[in-house]
C-alpha cells in the first residue's frame, strides 16, 4: 500500500515532511528496508532503473534497485568489495593485499591481477580507476582489465575522484590543482589546472560529458570553475564558504550546476551566472550528496545539529518538500525518473515524486 506523506512509511518514520512548494507536487513512500533485519533476498527478474545500491551487512552486500526492492545478495567472505554504480560489477581487494579481482554481480569472475591499488569503478562498469598507494596516479584499465585511453593519469597527490551518473565519463583532481577529464574510453577529453596554490577539493562530470566543474580553494577563499569540456571554455564562480573537505554539487550536461556551500544550495547557469541563492540549514563539513531526477534534485546531508535532512527541489530554487531524519547520522541519495532511494545509517527509505504538472 502506498501513503501520500505526510503519514507512515511502513510503519517506521517518524516526523512531518512539510509541503513548501507548489501544492500539485506529490511526494509518494513506496517502501522501508530496517537495514538491520536483512537476513534473506529474494531475486527479482530485473532490477527498476540503471542504478542499483549496495548495502552491506556483515559479510555479505545486497542490491538495492530504485523502487526499494532487493536484488541481489552476494557474499564478500574478506576483504572489501567496490561496486559500479549500476551493481553489475564489482572489486574485490584487501586492506592490505596485492591482488584485486572483477566480479560480476551474478558471480562470473572476469579477471584477477597483481595490485595494490585502490579500484574506483565507472556507473557502467566499462571503465576503471586505479588509484596508487601514494595517490600520486591513476592507472586506467577496462573491464577486461587492460589499460586504456591515456592510461595513466599523474599528479601531486589525488584529492577527488569520480565518474558520471550514469555513464562511464571520468573526472579526477590532485593537490597541485591539476584535473583532468576522461570519455567513456579513459582518454584524456579535458584537463586544466587552478591557480598556484589552489587544491581541487571536488570535482563532477555531467553524464553525457558535455560540462564538468570543479571546486577548487585554499584555506581563505573557494571557487568553482563551470567548464566546457569540448571547447575548453570555463566560467567561474566565487563560493561564499571555504571547504575544508569536499562538498556535493551536480551538474547538467547543458552545465547548468546546483553546488551545496554549507548553509546555501547555489544554482548557476553555464555562464556562471547565480539564477537562485537558497538558505538552508547549515551541514556539518563531510557527506552530502545531489542527485538529479526528472524536474527535481534530491538533496541530503547531515546538519550541524547531528541529524540528517532531505530536500526536494526544482531547477529554480523552489523548495517542494524537506524532511528531518533524527535518527540516521547520514543519508546518501539515487534519484532517477520519479523514484528518490535514500539510504541512511539504519534505513532504506524509498520514493516516487511526481513535480506540478507531471
Amino acid at each position: 500500500m502506498k501513503f501520500l506523506l505526510p503519514g507512515l512509511i511502513a510503519g517506521a518514520l517518524t516526523g512531518l515532511l512539510f509541503l513548501q512548494g507548489k501544492n500539485a507536487s506529490e511526494l509518494i513512500a513506496s517502501d522501508y528496508t530496517d537495514l538491520a533485519s536483512l537476513t534473506y533476498v529474494e531475486k527479482t527478474k530485473k532490477p527498476k532503473g540503471s542504478f542499483q545500491m549496495p548495502l552491506l551487512k556483515n559479510e555479505a552486500v545486497y542490491l538495492a534497485d530504485r523502487s526499494g526492492q532487493i536484488s541481489e545478495k552476494i557474499e564478500i567472505t574478506s576483504g572489501l568489495a567496490e561496486f559500479s554504480g549500476s551493481g553489475k560489477y564489482y572489486i574485490k581487494y584487501g586492506k592490505v593485499g596485492s591482488e584485486i579481482e572483477l566480479w560480476s554481480s551474478s558471480g562470473e569472475r572476469y579477471w584477477k591481477m597483481k595490485s595494490r591499488e585502490k579500484p574506483l569503478l565507472s556507473h557502467d562498469g566499462e571503465v576503471i580507476f586505479l588509484i596508487t598507494g601514494d595517490q600520486s596516479s591513476i592507472r586506467i584499465v577496462d573491464k577486461n582489465g587492460n589499460e586504456t585511453g591515456a592510461k595513466r593519469i599523474s599528479g601531486r597527490l589525488c584529492t577527488v575522484a569520480e565518474f558520471s551518473f550514469p555513464g562511464n565519463y571520468g573526472a579526477c583532481g590532485f593537490a597541485d590543482g591539476s584535473y583532468y577529464y576522461t570519455g567513456d574510453s579513459g582518454q584524456i577529453i579535458n584537463a586544466g589546472r587552478a591557480p598556484s596554490g589552489n587544491i581541487v577539493k571536488s570535482i563532477v562530470v555531467s553524464s553525457g560529458g558535455n560540462y564538468g566543474t570543479v571546486h577548487y580553494g585554499t584555506t581563505d577563499k573557494d571557487t568553482l570553475r563551470i567548464v566546457n569540456i569540448e571547447s575548453g571554455d570555463f566560467e567561474e564562480v566565487s563560493l561564499l564558504s571555504v571547504h575544508n573537505v569536499k562538498t556535493s554539487m551536480h551538474v547538467s550536461n547543458k552545465g547548468e550546476v546546483l553546488f551545496f556551500d554549507m548553509d546555501y544550495l547555489l544554482f548557476a547557469d553555464n555562464d556562471g551566472d547565480i539564477i537562485s541563492k537558497i538558505k538552508v540549514p547549515e551541514k556539518r563539513p563531510g557527506h552530502s550528496s545531489i542527485s538529479m531526477g526528472k524536474g527535481f534534485y534530491s538533496v541530503t546531508y547531515t546538519r550541524t545539529t547531528g541529524d540528517s535532512f532531505f530536500i526536494i527541489l526544482n531547477d529554480r530554487g523552489d523548495i517542494f518538500y524537506s524532511k528531518e531524519f533524527p535518527g540516521e547520522s547520514f543519508l546518501h541519495c539515487m534519484a532517477e525518473e520519479s523514484s528518490i532511494l535514500l539510504r541512511g545509517s539504519n534505513s532504506l527509505f524509498s520514493y516516487n515524486f511526481f513535480p506540478p504538472g507531471e
